[in-house]
């Protein structure tokens, strides 16, 4: 059970307890503050491109811009592709 107040973290502590699932399988994409909790309820960060200084700092990994198929990079970075 997980403690928190009502962000972008919440729901993804509710499924992984709903799931049954851990934590260290979980990724989190974020460009903006906003997405901060969900880093830190996540195993691993990824910033995208175009994300804050602020969010690429606390980041495990950067990713290029949404514009520029950040989310399929990083996915085939990570070993997430088919």
């Amino acid at each position: 059970i997980y403690t928190l107040s009502l962000h972008d973290a919440l729901p993804i502590c509710v499924s992984l307890d709903h799931l049954g699932a851990d934590r260290s399988v979980t990724v989190a994409f974020g460009d903006a503050p906003i997405d901060l909790p969900m880093f830190e309820a996540c195993s691993y960060a990824v910033a995208m491109g175009n994300a804050s200084d602020e969010v690429k700092a606390v980041a495990d990994m950067v990713t290029a811009d949404v514009a520029d198929d950040g989310l399929a990079k990083a996915f085939e970075q990570l070993g997430l592709t088919m």
